[in-house]
């Protein structure tokens, strides 16, 4: 009987903890389910702009900064260097990393600017973006699995929930952290923005030129990497109902219903008489949703 009785209260536990792990697992699929979002589309558009905003003010006074460091002959090799090592990037359009190295071998300000502003919204386009390599090797797998997702014509609730679940625990797997993810970026952000400037022939050193940017810029491009990747976590993570991309311009002609020519005169703005015009360069993020 005493036997009888103790297995019979062994398959009691067995049977509540199997009851037990199920409620959980009911309630995990329960949240998941009403997951929602708590992002208005507003606050990603304030997000982009700032940006933007910083990587055009930015572009100008490290330019002006450096105006006066000129010596183009005594550096020459060291442009060629950088310039070899900004072909191996994707911050840097094709386009003008070939006319960095074809252009007059005097600094010029007005390049400096554009190549530097050219070079952080490369920059900002890959790690905002949660499908970039940035975030992991695994990423381009990931995104031909969510891509034929969309193709199959999955409800908008169904992708989002996949996406979220997918970053949040590739993250977390993956050991990365806010910290040691923001201290790669300012650094890679420093290495970009000191070739760019070796490459239009500004008269420093590698080692001066990345000491220079750090010790007078260093808090305000840390600012914009946290941003950044805030950018990246809400895309990647916190919306559900949509998808928003971070991007560069969507073509290569210019559409005045989706870009904005910054050069363009004040009459011009709009971009009308631009219309169709080849693109050149993209010098600020746009964001696109998708519902």
């Amino acid at each position: 009987l005493e036997t009888s009785l103790s297995e019979a209260r062994t398959a009691q536990e067995q049977l509540f903890a199997s009851l037990s792990a199920k409620t959980v697992e009911l309630k995990d699929a329960q949240a998941y389910q009403s997951m929602v979002d708590d992002i208005p589309d507003d606050d990603v558009v304030r997000d982009v702009r700032l940006v933007n905003s910083f990587m055009s003010q930015i572009a100008l006074n490290i330019a002006d900064d450096f105006e006066t460091s000129c010596d183009a002959q005594q550096h020459q090799d060291v442009a060629n260097e950088a310039l070899a090592r900004l072909q191996n990037t994707t911050a840097v359009h094709q386009e003008l990393e070939r006319m960095l190295r074809r252009h007059d071998p005097n600094y010029d300000t007005m390049l400096a600017q554009t190549a530097l502003q050219v070079a952080m919204v490369g920059f900002f386009h890959r790690l905002a973006s949660p499908w970039s390599t940035w975030t992991g090797e695994r990423t381009p797998l990931l995104r031909e699995i969510y891509a034929g997702m969309c193709s199959h014509v999955e409800s908008q609730s169904v992708l989002g929930k996949w996406r979220t679940m997918t970053f949040t625990h590739l993250l977390r797997s993956g050991g990365n952290d806010r910290a040691s993810d923001t201290s790669r970026g300012v650094s890679e952000l420093l290495d970009l923005l000191r070739d760019v400037l070796l490459a239009c022939r500004v008269g420093v050193t590698q080692e001066e030129a990345r000491n220079r940017i750090q010790q007078q810029y260093e808090q305000e491009l840390k600012d914009m990497v946290v941003r950044a990747l805030e950018l990246r976590r809400v895309t990647g993570e916190r919306v559900v109902s949509r998808d928003l991309h971070v991007i560069l311009a969507p073509s290569p002609r210019f559409d005045p219903g989706n870009m904005e020519d910054e050069w363009a005169s004040p009459k011009d703005r709009g971009g009308l008489t631009a219309a169709g015009q080849a693109v050149f360069c993209t010098t600020g993020l746009g964001l696109v949703k998708e519902e």
